[in-house]
This record gives structure tokens, sequence and C-alpha cells, in this order.
């Protein structure tokens, strides 16, 4: 049912008028809209991954750093899916020498039938993938990527904590 010039126009005029959540708890409550919705992890996961490990992923980080505006929210959310992306890549890094050990497994076979050890398929198989394919270049480069992303992240959001909540008490002895 398509909607009248008027209603059209009476809703343009009242969101012109808005200007978003003002309280801290509205603010709040604005900034999980992404977590209720499963949005954001819908566009960035891949088949087979699992929306809801990283929407409690996404909580968690979101529990922790507790952020009160759109841009911490947006820190937030790439703090978790640099954290996603480096597991991500660990995952991928394990399925490719489990695949280069099989196939090593097969082509290297002992006089007793058994398979080559596991150190020695793991000596074979990083030399292949190494050598020939460069695959562990590319992934080890990614997993980096997003080691120096999250950590970077995590370092601006602990900084903007400290200054909304005040700097920690140190309990302990002072660091040396």
């Amino acid at each position: 049912m398509p909607v009248s010039e008027r209603k059209r126009a009476a809703n343009q005029a009242n969101a012109a008028k808005s200007t978003g959540p003002r309280t801290p708890r509205g603010k709040s409550q604005s900034s999980r809209n992404a977590l209720k919705h499963g949005n954001f992890a819908k566009a960035l996961l891949l088949d087979g991954e699992s929306q809801p490990r990283f929407l409690e992923l996404l909580r968690s980080y979101h529990e922790e750093f507790q952020p009160a505006t759109p841009s911490q929210c947006d820190l937030v959310d790439n703090l978790a899916l640099a954290s996603w992306c480096q597991r991500r890549y660990q995952t991928v890094q394990a399925a490719d020498l489990s695949h280069e050990m099989r196939t090593q497994a097969e082509a290297h076979p002992t006089p007793t039938g058994e398979p080559p050890s596991h150190a020695t398929l793991s000596v074979l198989a990083f030399r292949e993938l190494g050598d020939k394919h460069r695959h562990m270049d590319y992934i080890g480069r990614q997993e980096a990527r997003y080691n120096r992303q999250f950590v970077r992240l995590h370092n601006q959001l602990l900084k903007i904590t400290e200054r909304s909540h005040g700097a920690p008490e140190n309990k302990g002895s002072s660091p040396k």
C-alpha cells in the first residue's frame, strides 16, 4: 500500500527534527541496534561461520568497553571484526597445513607403509606450501594485519575508557 504524499511529507518533517538519543542510556541502547538485528554480522561472515558465536564476541566487547557514541561503537565493532578475522586466518592456516600434511603422507610412504612422523609431515607441508604456493606468506600477512588492527583499536578504546572513567587505580606494585 503506497504512502500518501501528505504522510510522506509529515514523516520527512519529523525525521528532520530528530537529533537521535540524548541521554547516556538512550545512546547506549541505540549503540546496540546492530547487535539486536545481526545485520552487522550477516554482512561480514563467510558461509559456514557461526553468526551466534560472532554476535557473542561482539556483545562481549560491547559489554567490556560500553561505547557511548556512534564512533565508539564503530571502534568496538571493528575490534570484534579484527579479532574474528585473526581467528579466521588461524583456522585457514590450520586447515591448509592439515590438507598438505595429508597430501605429503600419501606422497611419502615409509618402507613399513606407515605415514612419516608428524614432525616430518609438518616440515614437508611447510616446505611445499612455502616454496610453491605462497599460501603461508599470504595467510601470515593477513593474520599480522588483523593483529595490528586489533592492537591499535584496543589501545584507542583503552584511552577512551581511561578518559571517561579516570585512570584505573594501581593496586599492585609499581611497574619497574
